[in-house]
């Protein structure tokens, strides 16, 4: 466990480096350097997956000169019912995950110890499975250090998130991720369950003064009220919303609650993790495109 902890900051590092390098590249430079990377997944794909070497079969696709388009849209439910066929490791099955996941709610516990699991809520009718191993996860995990205060480096960081806790949902996910191995000794985590009672959260809030707060878009409003109302008495420097819709009302609403502090609306997905973010001093969104390639409608 402590080589892979070693692994993934390693492969974090090397990655962050490379993000820090694509800023400085053209928009032509970068389209090159993803369809690049998009054929050597391609390529993968083609060797390892049964789903994906039956389709470029039969499409005729030649791998080394392919291109997104020439590929159908793949929806949950399709990944859900041919999840077996899909998947590139012989060893990872839905139904093993089925498994792993009835009895495992930490979310830092991994599949077969090699795999990050995330599964998704179940709100749209289905719930989904995204296995991410350690170097992918890593990489994921980079695109967190762009939007990262160095303000902070020289002390131990208070975080609060209020979000769904008992699973391996995304959000709590990614948080937990930075107290893995060193990261302890850097962050000081508090996980408050959006479910818990909200005199309880109150309290718990009050009591750790954080110094950074996320949450869900609704949740994070709700702790606002009791700001105002002075049932809460937290000042947070940034306040962190993700995973619902964040209108630029809601962050004006939250930056005057809480002092004024720095607001970051984060844009991401079960499948790809970070995609995005909306800086305290932006008006517009910036979409992490590194490793994907948007197809804007």
């Amino acid at each position: 466990m402590r080589f892979a902890a070693v692994r993934q900051t390693w492969v974090t590092s090397k990655a962050f480096l490379e993000l820090r390098r694509n800023e400085r590249l053209s928009r032509t430079q970068l389209g090159a350097r993803k369809l690049q990377k998009f054929r050597r997944l391609v390529a993968h794909a083609a060797r390892h997956s049964p789903y994906y070497a039956q389709l470029i079969r039969a499409r005729g696709i030649a791998i080394d000169r392919c291109t997104p388009e020439q590929f159908p849209l793949l929806t949950k439910a399709i990944l859900m019912a041919d999840f077996d066929r899909i998947v590139t490791d012989r060893r990872v099955s839905r139904q093993g995950l089925e498994r792993f996941l009835l009895h495992s709610i930490d979310p830092n516990e991994r599949f077969l110890g090699e795999y990050q699991v995330i599964h998704t809520s179940g709100s749209s009718g289905e719930v989904g499975y995204f296995v991410y191993s350690l170097h992918d996860w890593a990489r994921a995990m980079a695109q967190f250090l762009r939007t990262s205060s160095s303000s902070h480096f020289f002390r131990k960081t208070k975080v609060a998130e209020f979000l769904a806790t008992g699973g391996h949902y995304a959000g709590v996910s990614m948080t937990k991720h930075w107290i893995r191995g060193q990261g302890k000794y850097f962050v000081d985590l508090l996980l408050l369950e959006i479910n818990s009672p909200l005199n309880d959260v109150i309290d718990q809030l009050n009591a750790q003064q954080p110094h950074v707060l996320g949450g869900y878009n609704k949740a994070l409003k709700l702790l606002a009220a009791k700001q105002r109302e002075g049932v809460l008495r937290v000042a947070p420097e940034r306040i962190v919303t993700g995973g619902e819709p964040t209108s630029a009302a809601d962050v004006a609403e939250c930056k005057a609650a809480f002092g004024g502090a720095a607001v970051f609306n984060n844009y991401g997905s079960s499948e790809h993790l970070l995609m995005g973010v909306l800086g305290p001093h932006e008006s517009v969104m910036t979409l992490f495109d590194d490793d994907l390639i948007y197809e804007p409608h």
